[in-house]
């Protein structure tokens, strides 16, 4: 055998104890973790959530639950994988820091044996103020979880609360209020047009309500000053809400 020939098989051997050592590297690894399916273009690593909108709750609910997808990348591990979630907020408005949205975690989230993907359960919390954005950046807090960063552009999932219905919205200015359901209505607030809007389950209402709805939305509320006898439904003012 040639000297060029031993040569070529030491350099062989080398890159194969190289492949191989890389290989048990990669394998001891923490799996890696992302928000949303890597498979997805654009990734779905952001939801809005307006709790004028949410028809399916009780009216006025204070609280709201998403499930964000989390996926682990890499090797199925044998044993349970834990990591926890945190919430920072670096978006500007006019040059001034945007509110935080507020929302509660079930810290620390777990993986089970070869378990890859779950949908976290968070709460987030009704905005203090209507018609104004909460936003916060969900994140992965590596120094306590058992996993590391996986894709890049997968390492945030944005989250935006609010509690936004104006008249714009249903169609209507201050003017048609006050000419059409003032009298039905009263003065008009925020609160008594998310009322209105919730009892009949639509953005959609006009300046002419049906008489059968006027009495629906006013039993709405009675109905909920019932069931809170010691908060009764007050405006984005601190005042009580009444109907003529």
């Amino acid at each position: 055998m040639t000297k060029k020939h031993n040569i070529i098989i030491v350099i062989l051997l080398l890159l194969a104890y190289s492949c191989e050592k890389e290989q048990i590297t990669r394998y001891n690894q923490p799996p890696a973790i992302n928000f949303g399916n890597l498979v997805n273009v654009p990734p779905r690593t952001a939801i809005e959530v307006n709790f004028a909108m949410l028809f399916d709750k009780e009216f006025n609910v204070q609280e709201h639950t998403i499930e964000p997808l989390v996926m682990l990348q890499g090797a199925l591990m044998e044993k349970p994988i834990n990591f926890v979630l945190k919430a920072t907020n670096d978006s500007t408005y006019d040059g001034k820091p945007e509110p935080l949205a507020e929302m509660s975690f079930k810290n620390p989230y777990t993986f089970a044996p070869k378990e890859f993907k779950q949908n976290c359960k968070i709460i987030v919390k009704r905005p203090k103020e209507i018609d104004k954005a909460f936003k916060a950046n969900l994140l992965f807090d590596y120094d306590k979880s058992d996993v590391i960063a996986g894709v890049q552009t997968h390492q945030v999932f944005k989250i935006t609360v609010i509690d936004e219905l104006t008249l714009k919205t249903v169609n209507l200015t201050p003017e048609l209020w006050e000419r059409y359901l003032k009298y039905s209505f009263g003065e008009y607030s925020g609160m008594k047009l998310r009322l209105i809007v919730h009892t009949l389950k639509t953005e959609k209402i006009g300046a002419f309500i049906p008489y059968q709805d006027i009495l629906k939305i006013k039993e709405s509320l009675n109905d909920y000053n019932k069931a809170h006898p010691d908060a009764p439904l007050k405006d984005e003012k601190g005042n009580l809400v009444v109907f003529p």
